[in-house]
């Protein structure tokens, strides 16, 4: 992926619309707070956060070309819904995203420059493309290499004729 891009449903915007971005992003998304205001008692009961809420990503865009309305409301399309959000600088994560509040876009006539912010809200954690294993007989390991609890899906499929019994699945957290 070519540097200051991104890719949403499946479309690169540098690529396609000549639309270059800075990411503004932040450390980690925003903790859920689990308070309780208790009369005659100063400050609030905190009941210890435990997640977190949506992530907002937000893209500062400058077009390095002109663009037709046409195109424009090409853009306005593929923003309307939900979909997966690749930033240049990890081709490998992806965020599920959508933008909830229309960008105004900025133009500079005689210069032939626009310059516009994209604020997508985004589910709190990168995800990678989902992983698949065969198992074998025994113990298999199944390496997570992310650093939040991700959920996770077990599909079993039978491949053959012969029907399976006594199938055993053993859940064994990763050591921190």
């Amino acid at each position: 992926m070519v540097g200051d891009s991104f890719e949403f449903r499946g479309v690169n915007f540098r690529e396609k619309f000549g639309i270059r971005i800075r990411k503004i992003d932040y450390l980690l998304p925003p903790k859920r707070a689990r308070k309780r205001l208790i009369p005659g008692r100063h400050g609030m009961y905190d009941f210890g956060s435990e997640c977190f809420d949506e992530r907002i990503i937000r893209i500062e865009c400058d077009l390095l070309k002109s663009l037709t309305r046409a195109e424009v409301r090409e853009i306005s399309a593929l923003l309307k819904d939900k979909g997966k959000l690749i930033l240049w600088d990890e081709p490998d994560k992806h965020y599920m995203g959508e933008v909830y509040t229309p960008s105004e876009i900025e133009e500079f006539p005689k210069a032939k420059m626009r310059t516009f912010t994209i604020e997508f809200i985004c589910e709190p954690f990168a995800y990678s493309e989902t992983k698949y294993e065969t198992l074998k007989l025994g113990s298999n390991d199944i390496n997570y290499n992310g650093t939040i609890e991700a959920p996770c899906i077990i599909r079993l499929t039978n491949n053959s004729n012969i029907n399976v019994k006594n199938i055993t699945i053993k859940l064994t957290y990763r050591r921190k």
